[in-house]
C-alpha cells in the first residue's frame, strides 16, 4: 500500500482538475445563457412598445410621448442645518446677533456684546432659529450672562424704544425695506402672533385664552347636552362620544375634554352614564322590539319558541339578526327570556331546550313595557346623576308612578334583582 500512494495522490489531483475544469465550462455557459435571456428580453419588450404605440390614436400617441418625454423628478435642495452643538458655543451665539443687526444697518460696537432682540423683533424678521436658541440656552437672562452681560431689548415696544433710543433710530430710519422701514414708534411689529392665533384669528366663536378649565369644561358638556337633547331623542344624563360633538360643531368642547382629563373623567365628573352602558341598554330595546314584530309576523305573536337564527335571516330580518349576534348568541338570550329552544321544550321542561340556564317564566311585553318607563324616566333626569348607571326601578317607584301592573309583574318573575340580572341592569 505504501508503494502505490504517490499513484493514488496522482489521480486525485487528476479528477480534482476535470471537476474544476466542468464548473468553470459550465458557470460560462450560464452566464452566456443569463446575458441571452436577457437581451432576448429587451428586443421582445422595444417590439411591444413599438406595436403598441403604433395601435395608438394620434391624441394617445401624444399623451405617451409626453410622458415618456417629461424630465427626471428633482428634489428640493437640501436645507443648510446648523451642527447639533452649535448654540452652544458662545462665539456662535455672539456673532449670530451681531449679523442680526448688521442685516438691519445697525451698527454694534465691536469692543461690547451685540443687544438681544425681543420676541416681538425675531418674529417679524422671521429669525426663528434665534427664538430657539434663546429658549433651548435657558432664556434671554441666561444668554445675557453668557455674552458678558449683554443687554436685553424690553418686550413692550414702548418700553424697547425709550431703553434704547440710538440703537431703535438706526432700525427706523433704516432706507432697506428689509430691515424695517414699515416699523416706526407708534406700530410695532404685527407679525407677533403665533401660527396657531393667526389661523384662528377670523373665528369670532372661539374661546379666549383661559376660558376652559375643569369646572367650564363640565359646565358646557351639560349645558350641550340639555340643548340637544330633545332634538336627538336621547336623556342628557347619557355620555355622548366625541365624535358626536365634532357632527354638532363642537370641536372646542371635544378638545376641552381631551385636554383636561380624557373622556372617562370628565364623564365621572359630570355624573353621565358612560357610552358603552347606555348603548346596550338601547340595543337591547331595540332588541325587544324586533323580535316581538317578528314573532307577530311569523309565530302568531307566540313566545313559546325562539326561532333559529337561519330562519330569521331567510325571513329577511337582517337587523334582528344582528341584535341576536350582538347580545350573546341566540341561547343566552332564550335563556334570559324563558323562550324554549325548540318546540318539544315546552312538553319536556327537564330536557335542554331551554338554553344554558331555565329562569323561570317571563314576558317579551313586560320587557318592552319596563325598558319603555326607564327611558321616560330618564329623560326627565337632569346631570348630574347620584348613580351614574341605568338602574332598575324599585316597587316603590313604580307603585308611585302609578304603574302597578309593572309591579305586580316584577314581584311574580322574582324580585326586582332578579329582573336587573336577566335584562342587565344596575341594582
Amino acid at each position: 500500500m505504501p508503494r502505490n500512494r504517490p499513484f493514488i495522490y496522482f489521480i486525485l489531483l487528476k479528477i480534482i482538475c476535470v471537476i474544476d475544469e466542468i464548473d468553470a465550462f459550465l458557470g460560462k455557459k450560464w452566464q452566456h445563457s443569463y446575458v441571452a435571456a436577457r437581451s432576448s428580453t429587451h428586443r421582445r419588450r422595444e417590439v411591444r412598445t413599438k406595436s403598441f404605440l403604433e395601435n395608438l390614436t394620434s391624441s394617445q400617441a401624444h399623451a405617451a410621448v409626453t410622458l415618456s418625454a417629461r424630465g427626471r423628478q428633482h428634489r428640493r435642495a437640501a436645507v443648510k442645518k446648523r451642527s447639533r452643538n452649535y448654540w452652544r458655543v458662545k462665539k456662535h451665539m455672539e456673532t449670530e446677533f451681531r449679523d442680526f443687526w448688521l442685516h438691519r444697518n445697525v451698527t454694534i460696537p465691536e469692543n461690547e456684546p451685540p443687544p438681544i432682540p425681543n420676541e416681538s423683533l425675531l418674529n417679524y424678521f422671521e429669525r426663528h432659529d434665534l427664538r430657539w436658541a434663546i429658549v433651548s440656552q435657558g432664556g434671554r437672562e441666561s444668554v445675557s450672562y453668557r455674552l458678558n452681560g449683554a443687554k436685553i431689548l424690553p418686550g413692550k415696544w414702548s418700553e424697547a424704544i425709550s431703553s434704547f433710543p440710538e440703537l431703535m433710530e438706526q432700525l427706523l430710519s433704516s432706507s432697506d425695506g428689509a430691515a424695517g422701514c414699515c416699523l416706526s414708534k407708534s406700530d410695532p411689529p404685527t407679525s407677533t402672533k403665533s401660527k396657531a392665533k393667526r389661523k384662528w384669528a377670523h373665528n369670532e366663536k372661539r374661546k379666549p385664552k383661559g376660558y376652559w378649565d375643569t369646572f367650564r369644561v363640565v359646565e358646557e358638556l351639560v349645558a350641550h347636552l340639555e340643548e340637544v337633547k330633545n332634538t336627538k331623542g336621547r336623556p342628557s344624563t347619557w355620555m355622548p362620544r366625541l365624535s358626536e360633538l365634532s357632527a354638532d360643531g363642537r370641536d372646542d368642547l371635544k378638545a376641552a375634554i381631551s385636554r383636561f382629563g380624557g373622556y372617562q373623567h370628565i364623564g365621572n365628573l359630570a355624573g353621565l352614564i358612560p357610552y358603552s352602558e347606555w348603548i346596550y341598554f338601547e340595543d337591547q330595546f331595540a332588541f325587544f322590539l324586533e323580535l316581538r314584530n317578528y314573532l307577530r309576523e311569523h309565530e302568531c305573536g307566540s313566545e313559546n319558541y325562539f326561532p333559529p337564527a337561519t330562519e330569521i335571516l331567510l325571513n329577511g330580518h337582517d337587523l334582528l339578526y344582528y341584535h341576536i349576534q350582538q347580545l350573546g348568541g341566540r341561547k343566552i338570550i332564550a335563556s334570559r327570556l324563558g323562550i324554549a329552544l325548540s318546540p318539544d321544550a315546552e312538553n319536556n321542561p327537564s330536557s335542554s331546550g331551554f338554553g344554558l340556564i331555565n329562569f323561570g317564566p317571563f314576558s317579551l311585553d313586560f320587557a318592552i313595557l319596563l325598558f319603555h318607563f326607564i327611558r321616560r324616566n330618564m329623560m326627565e333626569s337632569h346631570a348630574p346623576l347620584t348613580i351614574a348607571s341605568i338602574q332598575m326601578p324599585s316597587l316603590e317607584k313604580l307603585e308611585r308612578a302609578g304603574e302597578l301592573e309593572l309591579a305586580a309583574k316584577v314581584v311574580e318573575f322574582g324580585g326586582a334583582e332578579n329582573v336587573a340580572r336577566r335584562l342587565g341592569l344596575f341594582f
